[in-house]
């Protein structure tokens, strides 16, 4: 018969045998072991009664010796952990080291050889100097082979760590490590498997999966290159150019930095980076730094288990923007439970709750250029004579998370003294939200959907809200009890049922539904919303202000959740509702930040737009130069299929930050051609990458789409407007060349002896005229432009090409493109079609040249080239001309390649005829032969100079002028 315990038995022996080696960690784990399985096999009553009760006493026993074991397991443990940390901190070393940062380098070096010497110091005091493990009693015998393994590690690492600062220290930088500029393939003096080993390859998988390393409630995406897909060099020198913001370096998020940087002996942490500026009020009242855990008694990340949006108090910083982001977001985590807002902060508890590091040194998670970085920080905080925090606070004494989060977020910016941004886009960088802008008061505005919208997302969880004030006058400012140029937060969003709400607002309601499309068919509830000024005083003076008693009965009360009007009314926290009319006149910038799980698939690309590639300055007229993008959507999968609805993309462009411009501005050229239609001028203009010159750069993003795809679409600049004292313009594209009727329209082609001529309007292809857009982007200088678009319902493949634009290209711009659908989605980079390239052709109308349109009677007066093309190719015939006249031109065979003097010569092709300076066509597989090629202006008469630029798909074409 088998014995029940030879099992344990045989566990049992194997601890001792471990413990005779001195391996106590193994010996632990294996008892631990043998006591479960010996537990295990008395509950089963297993075995005679005699071995049952030898068994028992030998468990008594074990479990004696294992709490002899078990102190010393801790500390063995919790040596390994920090030797481990050690190692991490110094991979991230190397890492900044690939980047180009060998400062940076050194620092983390120098702090992995801290830890590993911690490890040292702390094995020596408990087992004894010298030989780590010479203590010869029990238990720490037990234990001296782990001991004096990690006692070797760590010394061995010390030294290497050391050794390995010390060279970093003696060594510069790479020449252009801080210019912001370079060749985006990456190459040069840096290297380049660094950046890769920071930013590894996403796995498959939606964008809404986050890593188990990301903070809860966060939806950063499947990584910086989008799921399933690795980052290629041309993107990794975009993201290691970035990584320098206003001379100091935030390198991409790694696991390592949640946990590996904060040993240290207590307060013992400076930023390398020193100080921030103070801003002139701060100046005025500064007496000293001084670390947190000083200033206050009992000082804690998080008083309690949420922050609270109640506690966030503005102080002497503009950063009204940024602290009714905190306090959006705040008020969500209390409402959700989802940490988006504290789990930035690190070192975290195992509840992934922000704790205070006993070193003073922090790291705090933001999407900045494109990915997730770490913002390493100090605990030091402004102060004045008395003690005072002279900087943003919690008014929970001793509450750090507000303080912390500005302090990395005006490290980001540069300093104390910072106008303001606005808050969508500052959500953006504490959560990875989607930024979107409303205008209330642009042309088109549609309140009730805009309602629906924000009404339906708050409810479900999805979107975060904060408004910015107009301009308005000192009186008004003092009647109305609001703030010029300011930014409020959103706490609630609500409809008051009709018979709960005060008379007065029941008839507006009602009239308003009354006046809806369908009559009464529209809601009569009162729409209002919950709103707090970052000041924590000041509230407005609407008709829902807690000082008017008659408005709030109890029935208002309670639909509300107002527990005390009287007693709100006696104190000022800056907490007040409005109705959604009085939101729309006095705080027409309505700024949201939307979920990104909302729509699960993601696909990102990073990619520079050098001032030197090829193209014209200006491309309002032409994007064949444009970085240009095919979006390709798996239909048959997503929130559409089957629902009589089409499949959602948003498409968010995120122009990179290097610098900020504190002077004064505005933000809008003012030698530009086109029609602009300013959207808010700031009053301290937030650069953009590349510093000034790129901040004053107008993009938009345009998509083309084949006809009948796009059902609706919108296009925003994110950060449009003005809310605390920055804003963005953003211009109307200029308007379209419209097709001469001499020819074919924008987009269309006449074909002949069988050649398909395409204009690039294709879907999924290259395109090259902005009128054949299906979806026109709002040129802005906002460092963020999202569209959205609907597409028609439908199974199975759809195309989309995306279109990135100048309205004057002025500097060098890195950037990330980040499409999100609600179905697989895929996102690559369209190449120049035909890259075989024959030498310009240039030539000039003039007289005796100068023939005009087809109708002219002139028309083969005009310059005639010779095009030969060697076998059968794709070709492409581009004219460039001045950007004040209409072009075209025409392309005819049975000449033998000479000139054409009637039109009884059968046309080859003909591609859009009359374009604004520029025209281009693509002729698929040409036959090989001669043909003429008649370039014109419309007027006769016009005296300029023009390039005919011909190319292949396999061998360059030649031209030759008749």
């Amino acid at each position: 018969m088998a014995d029940p315990f030879a099992k344990s038995k045989e566990l049992f022996e194997l601890a001792r045998t471990h413990e005779s080696c001195s391996n106590g960690m193994s010996a632990t784990a294996v008892t631990h072991q043998a006591v479960q399985e010996l537990l295990s096999t008395l509950e089963g009553g297993n075995g005679t009664s005699d071995a049952r009760a030898s068994w028992r006493r030998y468990l008594e026993a074990s479990i004696a010796h294992l709490k002899e074991l078990e102190p010393v397991a801790k500390h063995v443990f919790a040596w390994r952990g920090t030797l481990d940390r050690a190692y991490a901190l110094a991979a991230d070393g190397e890492r900044a080291a690939g980047l180009g940062e060998p400062a940076v380098a050194a620092d983390r070096l120098s702090g992995a050889a801290w830890a590993c010497l911690k490890v040292c110091k702390a094995i020596e005091a408990t087992t004894g100097p010298g030989s780590a493990g010479a203590a010869t009693t029990t238990p720490w015998a037990w234990f001296s082979a782990d001991t004096r393994g990690l006692f070797e590690r760590a010394t061995g690492a010390a030294s290497r760590f050391i050794e390995r600062a010390e060279k970093l220290k003696a060594r510069r930088p790479p020449a252009g490590a801080a210019s912001g500029t370079g060749a985006s393939s990456g190459t040069g003096a840096f290297d380049m498997s660094g950046m890769a080993a920071a930013l590894p390859a996403a796995g498959p998988g939606p964008a809404g999966a986050a890593p188990s390393s990301s903070p809860a409630g966060r939806s950063p995406g499947a990584g910086p290159a989008g799921p399933g897909r690795a980052l290629d060099p041309g993107e990794l020198g975009v993201l290691r150019r970035t990584s320098r913001i206003q001379g100091r370096v935030f390198l991409p998020w790694a696991p390592a930095d949640a946990t590996a940087h904060f040993d240290g002996p207590p307060k013992s942490f400076v930023d390398r980076d020193g100080a921030l500026e103070l801003s002139a009020p701060q100046r005025a009242r500064f007496k000293a730094w001084r670390r947190a855990t000083d200033l206050f008694k009992r000082p804690t990340v998080l008083a309690g288990e949420r922050p609270s949006a109640y506690s966030v108090t503005q102080e002497l910083v503009g950063t009204c923007s940024f602290l009714s982001s905190l306090c959006a977001g705040a008020e969500f985590e209390r409402r959700t439970g989802k940490r988006i807002i504290s789990a930035a902060i690190y070192p975290q508890d195992a509840a992934g709750r922000p704790v205070l590091s006993p070193s003073g040194r922090y790291a705090v998670r933001l999407q900045l250029n494109g990915v997730w970085r770490c913002v390493v920080i100090d605990d030091f905080l402004p102060a004045d004579a008395s003690g005072r925090v002279l900087c943003s606070r919690s008014n929970n004494e001793g509450e750090l998370w507000v303080s912390l989060l500005e302090k990395a977020f005006l490290k980001v910016v540069g300093s104390y003294a910072f106008a303001g941004s606005t808050s969508s886009k500052d959500l953006h960088v504490l959560t990875g939200w989607l930024p979107e802008t409303w205008r209330a008061t642009r042309k088109g505005f549609d309140p009730t959907h805009a309602w629906n919208r924000l009404l339906g997302g708050h409810r479900c969880g999805d979107v975060l809200a904060s408004l910015g004030t107009s301009e308005l006058s000192k009186a008004q400012e003092e009647s109305l009890g609001l703030v010029s140029g300011h930014a409020y937060a959103v706490l609630d969003v609500a409809e008051v049922p009709p018979a709960a709400a005060p008379e007065p607002l029941r008839r507006a309601a009602a009239a308003r539904a009354a006046a809806s499309p369908g009559g009464s068919a529209g809601s009569s509830a009162v729409r209002v919303m919950k709103i707090k000024n970052p000041w924590g005083r000041r509230r407005f003076r609407g008709r829902l202000a807690f000082e008017r008693r008659e408005v709030w009965t109890p029935a208002l009360c309670s639909a509300l959740r107002v527990g005390d009007a009287d007693m709100a009314s006696a104190v000022d926290n800056g907490v007040f509702w409005a109705t959604w009319e009085e939101v729309l006149e006095y705080f027409p910038d309505i700024y949201l930040s939307w979920q990104p799980s909302l729509l699960p698939h993601r696909a990102v690309r990073h990619g520079c737009w050098p001032l030197a590639s090829p193209g014209p300055r200006k491309d309002n007229h032409s994007f064949m130069y444009c970085p240009q993008y095919r979006v390709q959507l798996d239909g048959a999968d997503g929130a559409g299929a089957g629902s009589g609805r089409g499949q959602v993309v948003w498409m968010l462009v995120t122009r990179h930050v290097t610098a900020i411009e504190t002077d004064k501005q505005e933000a809008f050229p003012t030698d530009a051609s086109g029609q602009y239609v300013p959207r808010g001028r700031s009053a301290a203009a937030a650069a953009d990458a590349g510093g000034p010159a790129a901040e004053r750069a107008f993009m938009a993003l345009h998509v083309f789409a084949a006809e009948g795809t796009i059902d609706e679409a919108g296009s925003h600049a994110s950060t449009a407007g003005v809310a605390g004292g920055v804003g963005f313009s953003s211009v109307h594209s200029p308007a379209a060349a419209a097709a001469d009727g001499d020819g074919a329209g924008a987009g269309a082609a006449r074909s002949g002896a069988g050649v398909a001529c395409s204009s690039g309007a294709l879907a999924g292809e290259r395109v090259f005229f902005p009128a054949d857009a299906k979806v026109r982007g709002m040129y802005s200088n906002s460092p963020y432009l999202l569209t959205r678009v609907e597409l028609a319902p439908g199974s199975g493949e759809q195309l989309l090409t995306l279109a990135l634009s100048q309205l004057e290209r002025t500097a060098d711009v890195d950037y990330t493109l980040s499409v999100f659908a609600s179905c697989p989605v895929s996102l690559a980079p369209v190449p120049q079609t035909l890259s075989q390239f024959a030498p310009v052709a240039s030539g000039a109308w003039g007289p005796g040249t100068d023939g005009g349109r087809s109708s002219s009677g002139r028309f083969f007066e005009n310059p005639q080239f010779c095009l030969e093309v060697a076998a059968e190719d794709d070709v492409q015939l581009t004219l460039n001309g001045p950007s004040s006249q209409s072009i075209g031109m025409r392309v005819f065979k049975g000449a033998d390649g000479a000139r054409v003097t009637s039109f009884r010569t059968e046309e080859a092709f003909a591609p859009k005829f009359f374009g604004k300076c520029f025209v281009t066509c693509i002729a698929r597989a040409l036959p090989p032969g001669k043909y003429t090629v008649v370039v014109a202006t419309w007027d006769q008469g016009v005296h300029a100079r023009f390039n005919l630029i011909a190319s292949g798909s396999r061998a360059a074409p030649r031209l030759t002028p008749l």
